[in-house]
Parts: structure tokens; sequence; C-alpha cells
């Protein structure tokens, strides 16, 4: 129903949905981890030392699984916050701000949000749960977050933690939808074609829903995969602007006051969409 609406609904359900379960995830996290606080030390210890222990770092040289280890933390790391796919500049480029470069600063604010943070405080969550061992099934890794939160505050825990997960995914799903609708606006498809591509992308969800989820991995990760590699070629095509951009940005910031972005100061006319930053004047808005 939320695709099927269009980008003004999605929008609609996405700016109340996405603070809403955040700061409630974040702080139910907060509290486990507040409960032992004790044992965040190790635990923080213990990620560290799995990552580059010894041990570790010879097994993966040895066995050669050392290009397994850096597939899987590429892939993981791109559904976590998506950085250098190309998607949610979809979103950043409908803000309203004076400077290009703001935007980008709250982007990349976004994703240490989701990275650092988030995830972050979900590892540290099952780690000093106690849940976590090297007997896991596929099954239980699959759980893990809403066990722990079930080990720490009891069956409210993991109900919670199942809501929120469901709702992460939901919002996750709805952003792609918005992200749909703006690609067909700029390339200026007929209304039809859209209304076609909403039933397309519901119909393929259900698809989805419905495989095992090893196939639902391998091709999402073989899809962001060509995502990223088409659109880093294009960030490293852009770099010079986008330099040229902060560089203007941070000379802004060191005369103090608000920076506003003056294209046609910079020689960026051909470079970028005149009609994105026109000329403000008396204060008028982009």
């Amino acid at each position: 129903m939320v695709i099927l609406g269009g980008i003004r609904r999605i929008s609609r359900v996405a700016e109340i949905l996405v603070p809403f379960m955040a700061l409630a995830y974040v702080g139910m996290v907060v509290i486990v981890l507040l409960t032992r606080l004790e044992d965040v030390p190790d635990a923080l210890l213990a990620i560290v030392q799995g990552a580059f222990g010894a041990e570790q770092l010879a097994g993966g040289f040895i066995g050669g699984g050392i290009a397994i280890a850096i597939q899987m933390g590429v892939a993981r790391g791109l559904f976590s916050n998506e950085a250098g796919l190309g998607t949610t500049p979809n979103a950043a480029g409908a803000a309203n701000v004076p400077h290009p470069a703001t935007q980008g600063m709250a982007q990349g604010f976004g994703v240490f949000i989701d990275t650092i943070i988030i995830c972050t405080a979900t590892a540290l969550t099952i780690l000093v749960s106690g849940i976590y061992g090297p007997d896991l099934s596929e099954d239980d890794a699959a759980t893990l977050t809403s066990k722990a939160l079930e080990a720490e505050l009891g069956s409210f825990g993991g109900t919670f933690a199942t809501v929120a997960l469901m709702l992460f995914a939901f919002t996750s799903i709805i952003a792609f939808g918005y992200f749909i609708e703006n690609n067909f606006a700029f390339l200026g498809m007929h209304h039809l074609a859209l209304k076609l591509t909403r039933v397309l992308f519901v119909l393929l969800l259900f698809a989805g829903a419905v495989r095992p989820a090893e196939s639902v991995w391998a091709a999402g990760d073989a899809f962001l995969g060509l995502m990223g590699v088409s659109n880093l070629i294009a960030v490293l095509m852009l770099s010079g602007v986008a330099l040229r951009v902060i560089s203007d940005y941070e000379a802004h910031m060191r005369r103090g006051g608000e920076p506003e972005f003056d294209p046609t100061g910079m020689g960026l006319r051909g470079e970028i969409d005149a009609t994105a930053w026109p000329q403000r004047r008396s204060g008028a808005q982009v």
C-alpha cells in the first residue's frame, strides 16, 4: 500500500517510522549495556581480537580466507550503510540546503550513526548477553539480536527486537521505492511506466520473501556489487568537482557565517545542474 501510493505516501510513512524506530532501538540497547557495563570492555576486546588476533590473521592468510573475509565484510558493510552505492543521494539530492557540502556532511554522519553507533551497540549487546558462541547454527545467527535482548530483558526484549528489525527492513524497502520514484522523475518516464514499475517492485518483494535466504543474499550481493562498481566510476569522475565544492565550503566556514553555494564563482556552471543552484539574493531560499 505504501509503495503503490507513490513518493508522497512513502515520505509520510518514513518520517514517522524512522525516528521512532531508531531512537527506540538505540534506547533499548543502551539500557542493556548500562546494566552490563562491566562486561563492555571485555566485549570490545573480543571484537578486536577476533578481527586482528595473530591466530585469525594466520588462519586467514594460510587458508586463503582473507579474500572471503574481505568479500563478506564489504558486502555486509554495504548492507549496513550503502556508502558508495549511489542510493542515498537520491534522497539527499532533494534536501533544501544552502551548500551541497552541508548535505554531504549530514550523509557522512549518517554512515557513522549506522555502522559505528547502531551496529557496534548491537554487537556489544549480543556479546554481553552471553549467547554468542562457536557452536551457533545458521538459524541461531539470524536471530542473535532478538535472543540477546530476550536474554537480558525477558520476552519483551525478544519481541521488541523482532518488531524493530521488521521496521528497519520495512523502511529500507520503502526507501528503495522512493529512490525509484526519483529516478523516474529525472528520466522523465511516462506515468504509466511508473505505475507498472511499482507493481513489479511489489511482486519482486514477494518473490524475495518466499525464496531461500541463501539465494536472496547471493542476489543482493551481486546486484549491490554492480551498483557499487558503476557508482564508484561516477564518483571518481566527479572527484575533482567534489574537492572544489568542499574547498569552497571550508573557505566559507573560515570566514564565518552560513556557507552559500555560488557555482558561477567557481566556474562550475557547465559541470553541474545550473537550475539546481540559482544565485541567492536577499535571503531567497534555494
